[in-house]
C-alpha cells in the first residue's frame, strides 16, 4: 500500500463499508438465531467475524490499543446513520435524512484520520 497521502480513500472507503455490513449482517445473524435456535445463524455470524477481524487486522496500523475496536464500532454507526437517514427518507423527513447523512460522512472521516489511511492522524 501507498504512503498516508497516497492512499486509495475510495478503497478505504470500502473497508470501512464492508466492516460495517459484517457488524450489521452479524448482528442480524445473531437475532435470527436467537428467535429460530437454527445453529446455521452462529455459524455465519462466526464467519462474519473472522472476516471482520481479517479485515481489521490488515487495515488497522495500531494492533495494540482500541483502534481496532474503535474502527468496528464507527463502522457499524456508519450503517446505522445510513439506515435512519433512509427511514427518514421514507417517511419524507428530508432535513432529519440529510442530518443523518452527514453524521455518517462525518464519522467516516474520523475512521479515515484516526488510522492514519488520510493525512490528519496524530497532527499530520
Amino acid at each position: 500500500m501507498a504512503k498516508n497521502n497516497e492512499k486509495d480513500v475510495g478503497f478505504m472507503m470500502d473497508i470501512i463499508t464492508g466492516v460495517a455490513d459484517c457488524v450489521h449482517a452479524e448482528h442480524h445473524a445473531l437475532r435470527s438465531f436467537s428467535s429460530t435456535d437454527n445453529k446455521q445463524f452462529i455459524d455465519l455470524a462466526r464467519k462474519l467475524r473472522e472476516i471482520r477481524s481479517f479485515v481489521l487486522y490488515k487495515f488497522v496500523p495500531d494492533k495494540k490499543g482500541e483502534l481496532w475496536c474503535i474502527t468496528k464500532h464507527l463502522s457499524g454507526v456508519t450503517k446505522a446513520l445510513e439506515e435512519w437517514g433512509n427511514r427518514f427518507l421514507e417517511e419524507g423527513d428530508q432535513e432529519s435524512a440529510e442530518t443523518c447523512f452527514r453524521y455518517m460522512g462525518d464519522i467516516e472521516a474520523y475512521i479515515l484520520i484516526l488510522n492514519d489511511w488520510v493525512g490528519g492522524a496524530n497532527g499530520k
